[in-house]
C-alpha cells in the first residue's frame, strides 16, 4: 500500500512523479471521491472549514486502486440547526474570494466556501501535470479575435455577435459572471453616446445575472446596484435612486456591521441622495453619525472620513452655513492636495466650491484669489497641452494621473466656466447649440455656472432660450435655482418661459428662488406675471419652500403677493409645519405672527403641537402653547403631544405639558395612557414622573392589562420594581 499526501504533488519534483502516472480518469475519480466526502460532511451539517491538499490523504488499497480520505478536521464545525455564524481559517490559495468581505457567515455561505475550495482543489489536482510544467497548458481558441479598439460601439456588437454565433460547448467556457462584467464595461460606451435607456437596461442584465451567481447581498452585486443609483441620480430619478441606496446600505450594515468602512461609505451615499430631495436635516444628521464613526475607527484621513466631510460641507452649504462648510473643505482640500496635488480635479473641484461660498458671503478678497488660483492651474494644463479651448467649450473634464502626466475624461463637473472666458474662448455659431456629454448646450451651462458674459454671447448669436437638459432644465430654471440674479434677468427679458417646470417633481423657477432665497429673483419673474401658488409634484408651493429652508424676507414677499399660508404638500403639511419642523425658530414666529393656523393636521392627524414634540423641539413647543395651541389634540391613533413626548422619552417636555395641565389619563384608541407607554418603554425617570402627578398605575388598556403587566411582558425589570413597590405602598 502506497500512502501519499495529495499536497505532496504540488512543488515538489520527486515526491510528484508518483502524481504523474495517474491519467485523466484516475485524477476525476478521486476528486469525485473527496467530493463524495464533503457532500456527506455537508449532509450532516458539518463543515470541513480548511478543504486543500495537504489535508487529503491518497493510497491505495489491495486491488491498487487509488483512495482518498479527507482528514484534520481541527477547524470543522458542527453547525446549530439556527442560523448562527460560523468563522473559517484561511488558507492561501484555496479560499473563497469572499473571506475577505465578511467577518463571518451563515451556514449556507459557509456550505459554499467549503464547496469553493474542493472545486479549487479538484481544478489544481486535475490540470497537475500542466501547472507544475511536466506538460504544456493545451491551446484553446478564441471565441472571436481580439480587437485593438475597445472604445467604439462595433466592438460590443462584433463581441454579441460572437458569442451568438459560438458553439455550446464554447459558449460554456465563457460563464455568465464575465458576460456581466463585460456589459458593466461596456454600458459606459452606451452612456457616452447618450444612449441612456441602453445603458439602464445593461446594469439590470448585470445586476440579475450577480444576483442570480453570487447572491443579491454579495459585494459585486451591491457595487453595481450603488453604480445604477448613481446613474438614476444623474437623471434625477432620486426615488429610485433612494430605494437602490437604502438596500444597499442595509445591506452592507447587516454582513459587514454598522461601522465596517463599506457600510459607513454606503450610509454616506444614502445620506446624499436624501439630501438631493430636500431632506437636509436627515441627511446632515446621519452624515454627522457617521463622521463621528469614521474619526473614531477609520481615523481623520481615512478617504471614507475625508468623503464623508466632503458630503456634509455640501449640506451645509446648501443649509446657507457657510462657515461649517468651509472648515471640513479645507480640511479635506488640504488632505487631497497632499495625495494627488493641486491639478487633480476634486482638488480643483473643492476649491472652486469655496470660491462660490467666499462670494455667497461677500468675501472677494478671498474668492479673488481662490479664482485667480484656479485660473493658474486651468492655464498651466492648457499650456501643456493636456487642454483645449474646443474642449473646454461648455465640456467638463476630469484630471486623472496616468505616467505622471494629467489625462482628461469627460466626468467631473470642471470649475466655473468665467476663468475659460479668461482664455479667450468663442462660441461658433454652428457650436451654439451642440451639447455636451451630460446634454447640457452651451446656455444651459453658462447659466448653471453663472457665466453672465457667456450667457449675453449666446443670446446675441441666437442660443436656444428653451433647451433642456437631461433632468428637464431650461436656462431659467438653472439660474433661479443656483440664484444667479443677472442672469435670471437677461433670460427673461430675452423672452424665457416663466412657468416652465424641471426637476424630478416639476418645479418652477419661482419655487427654486424661493428656495433658494433670492428675493431679487422673485420679484422679476412676480413681476412678469409667475404664479404665486404653483405647485410641483410634491404639493410644494413658494411659500412652503421659503419656510421649509428659513427665508423671512422672501416669506414677507410672497404673503404681500397674496401667497396662501395655509398651502399643504404632498404630506399635509402647512408652512408651519415646515419651519417648525426645520427648526427656523424666526420663521415661525413670524408665520404665527401673520396668523399661521397652530391647529392645522398632515395625513396623520398631527397638528404643529403634536409634530414638535414628536421632533423634540422645545423653543416651538414653547412658542405654540404660548399661542393657545390645543394640548389636548389627538392624532388619528389617539396620540397627544403628551403620549408622544413620553413615546420619545423626552423627560422635559413631559415636564412642560403636565405643567401646562396635560391630561395624564388621556388614552390612546388602544387604551393606552402615557404611564402604558412608559411602562413598555421601561423608562423609569418618566414611571416616576407621571406616578408623582397622579397617574392612575391600576389603569387597564383595551386588552384588559395594567402597566405592570406591561412592564412584565416587556422585561422590564426595573420598571416593574417601581410599579411593584408603588402598589404595595398604595395598598
Amino acid at each position: 500500500m502506497r500512502i501519499i499526501l495529495l499536497a505532496h504533488y504540488m512543488n515538489l519534483p520527486t515526491r510528484s512523479l508518483v502524481g504523474q502516472e495517474l491519467g485523466f480518469s484516475e485524477r476525476l475519480n478521486i476528486c469525485m471521491d473527496i467530493g463524495r466526502a464533503i457532500a456527506f460532511m455537508q449532509m450532516h451539517r458539518i463543515i470541513h472549514g480548511d478543504v486543500k491538499p495537504q489535508n487529503v490523504l491518497v493510497f491505495t488499497d489491495e486491488t491498487g486502486s487509488w483512495v482518498p480520505k479527507v482528514m484534520d478536521f481541527g477547524f470543522s464545525t458542527l453547525l446549530p440547526l439556527d442560523e448562527s455564524h460560523v468563522k473559517l481559517p484561511r488558507s492561501w490559495p484555496w479560499y473563497a474570494p469572499e473571506y475577505l468581505e465578511y467577518p463571518d457567515f451563515t451556514p449556507p455561505q459557509a456550505f459554499k466556501m467549503d464547496l469553493f475550495s474542493f472545486v479549487m482543489l479538484c481544478l489544481w489536482f486535475i490540470f497537475e501535470k500542466h501547472l507544475s510544467s511536466v506538460l504544456p497548458l493545451p491551446e484553446m481558441p478564441l471565441l472571436v479575435p481580439e480587437p485593438g479598439d475597445y472604445d467604439g460601439e462595433d466592438y460590443v456588437l462584433n463581441l454579441l455577435a460572437g458569442l451568438k454565433q459560438a458553439g455550446t460547448i464554447q459558449r460554456e467556457q465563457l460563464t455568465s459572471q464575465e458576460v456581466a462584467e463585460m456589459s458593466a464595461i461596456n454600458d459606459d460606451e452606451f452612456n457616452s453616446q447618450g444612449r441612456r435607456n441602453g445603458v439602464e437596461k445593461l446594469r439590470l442584465d448585470v445586476i440579475g445575472t450577480k444576483t442570480r451567481l453570487l447572491g443579491r447581498d454579495h459585494p459585486y452585486t451591491l457595487a453595481d446596484m450603488t453604480i445604477l443609483g448613481e446613474f438614476y441620480g444623474d437623471l434625477g430619478r432620486w426615488r429610485e435612486a433612494e430605494m437602490l441606496a437604502l438596500e444597499v446600505m442595509e445591506t452592507t450594515k447587516r454582513a459587514l456591521g454598522c461601522e465596517h468602512p463599506r457600510a459607513l461609505h454606503s450610509t454616506v451615499n444614502f445620506s446624499v441622495v436624501i439630501s438631493k430631495q430636500g431632506r437636509l436635516k436627515e441627511a446632515v444628521e446621519l452624515t454627522l453619525e457617521v463622521l463621528a464613526v469614521g474619526r473614531r475607527t477609520l481615523g481623520q484621513k481615512h478617504f471614507v472620513t475625508i468623503y464623508c466631510m466632503e458630503s456634509l460641507a455640501s449640506m451645509y452649504q446648501e443649509q446657507g452655513r457657510y462657515r461649517e462648510a468651509e472648515v471640513l473643505l479645507l480640511e479635506v482640500v488640504q488632505e487631497r492636495e497632499r495625495l494627488w496635488g493641486p491639478e487633480h480635479d476634486s482638488v480643483m473641484r473643492i476649491k472652486a466650491q469655496l470660491e462660490t461660498i467666499y462670494e455667497t458671503e461677500g468675501r472677494l478678497h478671498d474668492a479673488k484669489k481662490q479664482h485667480s488660483d484656479l485660473a493658474e492651474v486651468l492655464k498651466r494644463l492648457y499650456e501643456r497641452g493636456h487642454l483645449t479651448l474646443t474642449g473646454l467649450k461648455g465640456q467638463a473634464f476630469d484630471f486623472e494621473e496616468e505616467d505622471n502626466q494629467a489625462s482628461v475624461s469627460h466626468h467631473h463637473t470642471a470649475p466655473r466656466n468665467d476663468i475659460l472666458s479668461e482664455l479667450g474662448v468663442e462660441y461658433s455659431t454652428d457650436q451654439v447649440d451642440k451639447r455636451d456629454d451630460y446634454g447640457l448646450t452651451p446656455l444651459l451651462r453658462a447659466a448653471k455656472e453663472g457665466n453672465q458674459s457667456a450667457v449675453t454671447l449666446l443670446l446675441a448669436q441666437g442660443a436656444d432660450i428653451g433647451a433642456r437638459d437631461k433632468g428637464y432644465f431650461t436656462p431659467l430654471l438653472l439660474a433661479a435655482r443656483q440664484g444667479h440674479e443677472a442672469i435670471s434677468e437677461q433670460l427673461l427679458e430675452a423672452g424665457a418661459d416663466i412657468e416652465a417646470r424641471g426637476g424630478p417633481y416639476g418645479t418652477t423657477s419661482l419655487s427654486f428662488a424661493a428656495a433658494r432665497g433670492c428675493g431679487v429673483i422673485m420679484e422679476l419673474l412676480l413681476a412678469k406675471g409667475a404664479e404665486v401658488e404653483t405647485r410641483n409634484g410634491q404639493g410644494m408651493t413658494p411659500l412652503l419652500f421659503a419656510a421649509r429652508d428659513g427665508h423671512d424676507a422672501e416669506i414677507r414677499l410672497l404673503l404681500s403677493k397674496g401667497a396662501s399660508m395655509e398651502a399643504k404638500d404632498e404630506s399635509g403639511c402647512t408652512a408651519l409645519s415646515l419651519a417648525l419642523y426645520h427648526r427656523h425658530k424666526t420663521t415661525v414666529e413670524l408665520l404665527l405672527q401673520s396668523g399661521a393656523d397652530i391647529e392645522s393636521r398632515n395625513e396623520e392627524g398631527m397638528t404643529p403641537l403634536i409634530q414638535v414634540v414628536q421632533d423634540g423641539y422645545e423653543d416651538g413647543l414653547g412658542l405654540l402653547l404660548a399661542q393657545g395651541a390645543d394640548i389636548e389634540a389627538k392624532e388619528k391613533h389617539g396620540g397627544t403631544a403628551l403620549y408622544f413626548a413620553v413615546l420619545e422619552r423626552d423627560e422635559i417636555m413631559v415636564e412642560m405639558l403636565v405643567s401646562k395641565g396635560a391630561d395624564i389619563e388621556t388614552r390612546t384608541t388602544t387604551g393606552r395612557t402615557p404611564l402604558f407607554q412608559a411602562a413598555a418603554q421601561g423608562d423609569v425617570v418618566i414611571i416616576e414622573l407621571l406616578l408623582s402627578n397622579g397617574a392612575n398605575i391600576h389603569a387597564r388598556n383595551n386588552d384588559g392589562l395594567t402597566p405592570l403587566d406591561i412592564a412584565e411582558k416587556n422585561g422590564e425589570q426595573r420598571a416593574v420594581e417601581i410599579l411593584q413597590s408603588r402598589i404595595a405602598t398604595c395598598s
